[in-house]
């Protein structure tokens, strides 16, 4: 019986053969022939005229153009399926988004007032040790310490509960002339920055005013600046240019920070997404949000271990 010489490889060939001859049955299989074309082999047992089994008989159809077929729909079947895929993890960070958006429309304002109570009394209570320090015998670094603590984690979350808020609702822009120097220095002074972190700015010579809202630009360039100090733990330099080309107006931010991983850059502006301990991952989003209402973009270019260069684009000619 394997006497047989096809000229191609048949996965099973002999095994099939043999189950064919001993069970009486018939049996098919499919294999690739000479110039990659598909048949399918048909087996079954041979009778001869005394009815005894002698041997096989097969039997070579050619299903080439079906199984060119089969393998497009299936490769249509799994495209598909990742769209539903998908389509489902959309559907589901959406659902999650709305249930975000509506909680924070409920409790931000709630959250919001107690925090700036927290704040403004840190700030009373280093102005009495201030007065108290003349009248005893120095300062207490473990008061004042926690205060500070206080201060920053009631800014942060600050910040978390501003992002919520952010993301919830939709920006509308409030259009004025501004001018762009002073945006990043009014942005800069916003932000505590570490002494081993050296800032610049440089704007260049020429560059116009701009149609802007300054204060959703700001609060989009306060994240910028804060994710690149983020990058940057043990210090490092935040170089921010601004320059006109053609019809656009760009601002650079470059940090010699921890960079980014391919695998990471083209998820950093979807809401939720974060590779921090700390933060819910809107911070990106709402910026990305806030620099599209100005019908601009944000560009990434990072590279591991050499640091990340965000690039806010916004057009010249933008209308009130």
């Amino acid at each position: 019986i394997f006497d047989i010489n096809l000229g191609f490889q048949v996965p099973d060939f002999e095994e099939t053969i043999n189950e064919a001859v001993d069970n009486v049955v018939s049996k098919e299989i499919e294999a690739k022939g000479p110039q990659g074309r598909w048949f399918l082999i048909r087996v079954g047992p041979y009778r001869t005229t005394d009815n005894k089994i002698e041997g096989a008989v097969l039997a070579f159809v050619d299903i080439d153009r079906l199984k060119r077929v089969e393998e497009k729909l299936m490769a249509r079947s799994e495209h598909l399926e990742d769209l539903v895929e998908e389509r489902t993890r959309m559907l589901s960070n959406t659902t999650r988004l709305a249930a975000i958006g509506e909680t924070a429309g409920m409790v931000g304002h709630d959250l919001r007032n107690p925090l700036q109570t927290i704040i403004n009394t840190i700030h009373l209570a280093k102005e009495a040790m201030k007065v108290n320090e003349a009248s005893t015998s120095g300062k207490d670094f473990r008061v004042e310490s926690a205060l500070e603590t206080i201060r920053e984690q009631a800014d942060f979350m600050n910040k978390i509960v501003s992002d919520l808020q952010d993301y919830a609702k939709q920006a509308r822009p409030t259009f004025v002339e501004y001018d762009m120097q002073r945006l990043i220095n009014d942005t800069l002074s916003s932000i505590p920055v570490p002494k081993a972190v050296d800032v610049s700015s440089s704007v260049e010579t020429g560059f116009p005013k701009l149609n802007v809202d300054p204060s959703l630009l700001r609060r989009a360039f306060a994240n910028i600046i804060t994710n690149a100090l983020q990058a940057m733990p043990d210090g490092g330099k935040l170089r921010i240019r601004a320059w006109t080309s053609e019809k656009l107006a760009a601002v650079s931010f470059q940090d010699t920070g921890i960079g980014i991983a391919e695998d990471v850059k083209a998820k950093i502006f979807s809401p939720l997404f974060t590779t921090k301990e700390k933060g819910v991952g809107l911070g990106l989003a709402v910026t990305k949000r806030l620099i599209e209402s100005h019908k601009g973009d944000i560009k990434v270019f990072s590279k591991v271990g050499e640091g990340t260069t965000l690039t806010v684009e916004l057009p010249l000619d933008l209308k009130r």
